[in-house]
């Protein structure tokens, strides 16, 4: 952190560009969460009951992210129209996707897959868990937001071929069958026509992105424009947490990131890990999820990677 710190403000002082605040709180965050936090969450000393946590987080994910879907569904079935209208609140609906009481789609299915695996891994310590999965479950499918599927998809796989070794072959063909299902159905039943094709654009985003990267020097290519959102020439953002990141800060700060991510990912408990490969794809997706940026819903994220973490749990 310390060399990342004096190469960013070398950068800055030779550029004469101004040095802000920003960059020193996301050192700040990043130094708590990687470092300081996950020390805390390793102490069995302490007497920090993180289950009693996870069951809060829980329970305020469930009422932020099924509210407005009850509400959906009861307005939908009464008067068969989608859309509805609050008089001092967002449109549950937008471009025809559901976003709930969130922004838009990418936060409310970015949360709605946090809110699973925590459920998944707390079945036994919630009341009514099956309805909640299945209620979330609808919906992560009416928002459409495709990262999730993926992400969420990726973080299982990993828990049920690496992360438990107990699981027997049967379940682990079982679970197969079921991602082809769920698949299945999104591509039978999605609103959304692009589902299974490029309709973001985003090979073309990746492709202007390292043109952007290896075609403006050397200088850039190795530290960046000193910028957290860094945009292409044409205004896009990379959508991509590891692309974005070299474009704000260079290929040496975006390389020992990566390694500090991992370092982190091997010290993590296996339910933690899930929920590690869960934010870390879903960032490959969408900006917002690159190094120092910590907007509340990423924060959040990292939050829940650690609650997760308990030293009696550790895998390796």
């Amino acid at each position: 952190m310390m060399f990342f710190t004096l190469v960013f403000i070398v950068y800055y002082l030779l550029n004469e560009s101004q040095i802000r605040g920003m960059f020193f709180l996301g050192i700040i965050l990043t130094i708590f969460l990687y470092d300081t936090f996950f020390k805390i969450s390793q102490n069995t000393n302490q007497n920090i009951d993180y289950k009693k946590i996870q069951k809060i987080f829980i329970y305020v994910l469930c009422l932020y992210l099924l509210v407005p879907l009850l509400i959906h569904i009861l307005h939908a079935t009464v008067t068969f129209e989608k859309y509805f209208l609050f008089d001092f609140a967002p449109q549950l609906y937008i471009v025809d996707t559901f976003r709930g009481f969130t922004l838009d789609r990418v936060q409310y299915s970015f949360l709605s897959g946090i809110a699973l695996i925590l459920l998944l891994f707390n079945r036994k310590n919630i009341k009514y868990q099956k309805l909640l999965i299945y209620l979330l479950l609808f919906g992560l499918f009416i928002s459409m937001a495709r990262a999730s599927l993926v992400a969420l998809i990726l973080a299982f796989t990993y828990y049920e071929f690496f992360g438990n070794i107990k699981r027997k072959t049967k379940k682990k063909f079982l679970f197969i069958i079921g991602v082809l299902v769920l698949i299945g159905l999104a591509y039978l039943f999605s609103s959304r026509m692009e589902l299974f094709a490029d309709g973001g654009n985003r090979i073309k985003i990746i492709n202007d992105s390292l043109s952007m990267i290896l075609n403006d020097g050397l200088k850039t290519l190795l530290f960046g424009y000193g910028e957290y959102y860094t945009t292409l020439h044409n205004g896009v953002y990379p959508h991509n947490s590891v692309l974005q990141t070299v474009l704000n800060f260079g290929l040496i700060i975006t390389s020992l990131w990566l390694i500090m991510l991992w370092q982190l990912f091997t010290k993590l408990s296996v339910k933690s890990k899930v929920m590690f490969i869960y934010i870390f794809t879903f960032g490959l997706f969408h900006a917002g999820f690159s190094a120092f940026v910590f907007i509340p819903i990423t924060l959040f994220g990292y939050l829940c990677v650690l609650i997760l973490n308990n030293k009696e749990e550790s895998y390796k």
